[in-house]
């Protein structure tokens, strides 16, 4: 090759690393301002944190929640681990040069694996804490899961602002 074509080779190279870095950094931004905007929420029902119950719960209502969650504890851990190793693998995956589709394909199917392993636990331990409720108590657990999913704390709704 002469001199003459390695220079415009060179800089149609630079050029195509430098548009695939910045496609690579969008796709990642977007995932991410995705998941913080809570995009990623609607297609699954999210459930409040346990605080969050707790507070619509009566005290012996909340002693239970203790227990049951207690009980659960090690599955959530494991779970959350899954969870937390599958974010790091499509954060790695995305920044990887070069990239590998199919590494980002895997991380983000673990990512749902964990996620439904954690729901699916965090589901069990609603019902069983509504399984010992009463009529009132199941309807203010309803209020809560259902005011969380509207995004907004029940507190509003009694006239106090959110926090």
């Amino acid at each position: 090759m002469t001199n003459t074509l390695k220079r415009p080779i060179r800089v149609l190279l630079i050029v195509s690393l430098a548009l695939n870095m910045l496609l690579g950094t969008a796709l990642a931004t977007a995932l991410l301002m995705q998941y913080r905007s809570g995009a990623h929420e609607t297609r699954h029902m999210d459930l409040p944190s346990p605080r969050a119950l707790a507070r619509h719960l009566h005290e012996h209502e909340r002693t239970r929640l203790r227990a049951i969650l207690s009980e659960h504890r090690p599955a959530f851990r494991t779970a959350g681990g899954e969870v937390m190793e599958a974010r790091r693998r499509v954060r790695d995956a995305l920044a990887a040069e070069p990239f590998e589709a199919d590494a980002l394909a895997s991380a983000l199917a673990d990512l749902r694996r964990g996620q439904g392993r954690l729901s699916t636990e965090a589901q069990a331990a609603i019902v069983e804490l509504a399984e010992g409720m009463d009529a009132d108590g199941r309807r203010r657990l309803a209020r809560a899961i259902l005011s969380h999913e509207r995004g907004r704390d029940t507190r509003r709704d009694e006239g106090h602002p959110k926090r």
